[in-house]
């Protein structure tokens, strides 16, 4: 069975080999990114959330226009109309109703050949695609572990009242103790480095989990979502410090409400 977690990471990777596909296969990628989706129940739910009701072809003429028969592209303003816009055009890519090269060449163009091109459409579309759709998953994620937290947290509570015994146990959050294990063992590397893009790896996981944690303490919900992408994405690239998105996942359900 295909976890949450597994179908990000599956839709993550799709959009990764995308965006760093050239243009020729480009066709290809936009189906495995597209068959992630249908794959998964959580992204499946959420893009068939975010598309109801949407005006996909009014969106396409104002985003997609043409001033003194040049084209440009200007983005949705809200998240879920990026989502909804996009997951539609990449479908019509998909049924060959848009031609991608085409696209790219008539709003995209940057007048240094077509991967420049379509690169441009990667870091204006394709890539804030990405970033907002795992993110809204993560928090979908974390939102539903954390209401089966809340009832057992509830009946841990009422067990706790009738056991009463005399004084107040106050819970810290476990999330709390790992990141500042992390941050003091993150800190103790970035002394030892002698390799200056290793020490700068460092430093930025450092200050994402310096901002997780008072995320973490406000309680700060979008915080801890946005900081949490983060890390997953820097456990994937610095390898040195062992660190398991599914076991912070499952902590950071302990705070969010």
């Amino acid at each position: 069975m295909v976890t949450c977690q597994q179908s990000i990471d599956k839709f993550a990777k799709a959009i990764e080999e995308l965006s760093t596909s050239k243009y020729i296969l480009a066709d290809t990628k936009v189906s495995e990114v597209l068959k992630t989706v249908t794959d998964s129940e959580l992204l499946y739910e959420l893009f068939e959330h975010v598309a109801e009701g949407f005006d996909y072809f009014t969106f396409k003429s104002i985003c997609l226009m043409k001033k003194d028969g040049v084209g440009r592209f200007s983005p949705p303003k809200n998240d879920d109309d990026i989502l909804a816009f996009t997951f539609l055009l990449l479908m019509e890519i998909d049924n060959k109703t848009v031609d991608l090269l085409d696209l790219c060449e008539s709003y995209f163009n940057v007048g240094e050949g077509k991967q420049a091109s379509f690169d441009k459409f990667i870091s204006d579309l394709i890539r804030p695609f990405g970033e907002i759709a795992q993110k809204i998953a993560y928090m979908l994620v974390i939102g539903d572990v954390s209401d089966e937290e809340e009832v057992k947290e509830e009946q841990k509570a009422d067990e706790n009242e009738a056991q009463n015994t005399g004084f107040e146990l106050k819970r810290a959050p476990r999330i709390e103790g790992t990141l500042i294990s992390l941050i003091n063992k993150t800190g103790a590397m970035i002394e030892d480095c002698k390799k200056e893009k290793e020490r700068e790896e460092l430093e930025e996981l450092l200050f994402v989990l310096d901002q997780f944690l008072t995320f973490v303490q406000k309680k700060d919900y979008e915080g801890i979502t946005l900081a949490f992408t983060a890390l997953k994405y820097m456990s994937m690239k610095i390898k040195k410090i062992k660190i398991d998105p599914d076991h912070i996942m499952a902590q950071v359900s302990e705070v969010v409400e």
